[in-house]
């Protein structure tokens, strides 16, 4: 039977640690790291403790998690197949957003421009628009 567990990662200097979701299934597991970050006082068991700042918003997040794991599993059982992890763990990436499966590259380049206008430079962004023309 397979597992999905959250726990606490190493602090960072802010003292904030990372929530890590690991799924376990016969003897082989994955890692995903939530995203969330949270004070070792505020960590309850597998959840954040209720009275805790968003505890709210971040476990129904854990919550959202759990349940796309449990979906894949469901889907597993209605077809009648046996997932491995890794098919699990790429299924787990596609739900989340994290995959494309319908993807080409210059959709995938467009979320690149798009994810680095924050970060980078204007003509940083420029130059990344003119590549792409002259790929196109």
């Amino acid at each position: 039977m397979a597992s999905v567990n959250f726990y606490l990662n190493k602090a960072d200097r802010k003292g904030q640690c990372p929530i890590m979701l690991t799924y376990q299934l016969k003897g082989k597991r994955f890692r995903y790291w939530t995203k969330l970050k949270i004070n070792k006082k505020g960590w309850g068991k597998q959840r954040v403790k209720i009275n805790y700042l968003d505890a709210g918003e971040n476990n129904a997040i854990l919550d959202d998690l759990e349940n796309v794991i449990k979906e894949i599993e469901r889907d597993a059982l209605f077809n009648k197949k046996e997932y491995s992890i890794e098919t699990v763990k790429r299924k787990f990436a596609l739900k989340i957003g994290e995959l494309s499966s319908a993807g080409n590259f210059f959709q995938v380049y467009d979320k690149f421009i798009n994810d680095s206008v924050p970060t980078k430079s204007k003509a940083t962004i420029q130059t990344y628009a003119a590549t792409k023309k002259k790929l196109q």
